[in-house]
């Protein structure tokens, strides 16, 4: 999950990124991004549902105000990951 403020109104957009190239929803593939505005804050959250070992790297987010958070995810094993971006 990745939260970007801002005053008065909230940035434009989230874009998430793994390992410094764009990652974009892939519903064949479990790969979800979802954008909500509430209030003056602007929510995006990556979902992996059917994790690989492939899917392990760094994952940021970077808001149209140029600011951005980024997690470092390892996958072991399982079937779903969730990402906590704040």
């Amino acid at each position: 999950m990745c939260n970007a403020t801002g005053r008065p109104d909230p940035p434009r957009n989230v874009d998430w990124f793994k390992d410094d190239q764009i990652v974009h929803s892939d519903v064949q593939r479990g790969l979800i991004v979802t954008k909500k505005i509430e209030s003056r804050l602007l929510v995006s959250v990556l979902s992996i549902r059917f994790a690989r070992l492939s899917d392990a790297g760094r994952y940021a987010c970077l808001s149209s105000d140029g600011e951005s958070a980024a997690i470092t995810v390892h996958v072991l094993s399982g079937t779903y990951v969730r990402l906590h971006c704040v």
